[in-house]
């Protein structure tokens, strides 16, 4: 009985130490963990462009695997303006660089969508297409948040076009309330364009296709036939 309870005792002795170790590896790697993305949250911005009111920005993440793309301007438009404009799946090849055609595969509800588009290839990238799940938010200030995920396992992918995956992104549209209506934009998103394409051209590329995509929103939103629509999920502040 004796040893009994000895063997008892040393047991849960030991049962104890090894929880204790894996409890403070586990905190361990908690820790190493969020260093690791604090250290990309913390690194700074780098300003790549800022001309005719838009702003490019971008930082180096995940251990300069890739960068995170921050590009912001002030349009001439509604809040419901913007949103309408976005959604209008057909029109997404006028103004998004390098898109060829677009597509809804499911709306499900007034504020969430998936959607697929297609971008055209050129050598030496090949022809590239992206799935997309798009939520908003509006806040209390009026302004919205649109989050968008990446989706890409709702659909097969296409032979001979490369499914690029959007690792995170992020719209927030503020109300400017000026006696015409106008929208402060700021869209902040990473992208694994997938194929192997070097570090040195996808940034070039992302850039630049991140700019031509500001320009031609700023260009074409203010005239969009959406802008004498509403929104119905959307909640317009008082201008004036």
């Amino acid at each position: 009985m004796y040893r009994i309870l000895n063997l008892l005792i040393f047991s849960h002795q030991n049962i104890v130490k090894v929880l204790f170790v894996l409890i403070n590896t586990f905190i361990c790697q908690t820790a190493t963990a969020s260093e690791n993305n604090s250290a990309d949250i913390n690194t700074p911005w780098q300003l790549w462009r800022n001309k005719d009111e838009v702003k490019i920005e971008y930082r180096p993440v995940r251990q300069d695997q890739f960068i995170e793309i921050k590009a912001s301007t002030t349009i001439e438009s509604s809040l419901s303006g913007f949103l309408l404009f976005i959604e209008d799946a057909n029109n997404i090849p006028n103004w998004l660089a390098n898109a060829s055609s677009s597509q809804f595969l499911k709306k499900i509800s007034a504020t969430e969508n998936i959607f697929r588009t297609e971008f055209k290839g050129f050598w030496p990238i090949q022809t590239r297409d992206i799935i997309i799940h798009s939520k908003y938010r509006q806040n209390e200030d009026f302004s919205v948040d649109i989050f968008t995920l990446d989706a890409g396992d709702f659909q097969k992918p296409y032979a001979n076009i490369i499914r690029v995956e959007l690792i995170s992104g992020h719209w927030l549209i503020k109300p400017i309330y000026n006696a015409i209506p106008r929208v402060h934009v700021a869209y902040t998103f990473v992208v694994d364009a997938k194929g192997n394409i070097p570090l040195w051209l996808n940034k070039k590329l992302a850039l630049k296709g991140i700019w031509e995509t500001m320009q031609n929103i700023k260009q074409q939103l203010p005239k969009s036939a959406w802008q004498t629509k509403k929104h119905i999920a959307i909640k317009e502040p008082t201008y004036g």
